[in-house]
């Protein structure tokens, strides 16, 4: 058995400030954030290590800024009989809104 897990949450809300919410959300319970990629305005993926016994309290509280969010990989039975050990996991949160996709410039690199 894998002691990783991949949630996966769709939310309308702000990008920026649901992204902050979760990342603090992480610290809160005493885990730490190993790598985040964000794609356009859609998505962003968050690859994150926290105590197994605070993962459904940390999917509660994502619960409560309207976020659906779902176990797409791991065993839910050992999450709800936790413990303190460590799990890395990864939370794949996309983003519905009509703004158009977020574009940003790559400077010219010098001698290309």
């Amino acid at each position: 058995m894998s002691n990783q897990f991949l949630l996966s949450a769709i939310t309308k809300q702000e990008r920026n400030a649901f992204t902050t919410f979760v990342l603090d959300s992480i610290s809160n319970f005493g885990g730490w954030v190993d790598d985040v990629h964000m794609y356009s305005n859609i998505m962003t993926t968050i690859r994150f290590t926290i105590a197994e016994n605070k993962i459904l309290p940390f999917l509660e509280v994502l619960a409560t800024k309207e976020a659906t969010v779902q176990l797409v990989r791991g065993e839910l039975n050992v999450l709800e009989n936790a413990n303190s050990s460590e799990r890395s996991g990864a939370l794949q949160i996309t983003f519905v809104h009509n703004d158009p996709d977020l574009r940003r410039d790559v400077p010219a690199v010098p001698g290309y």
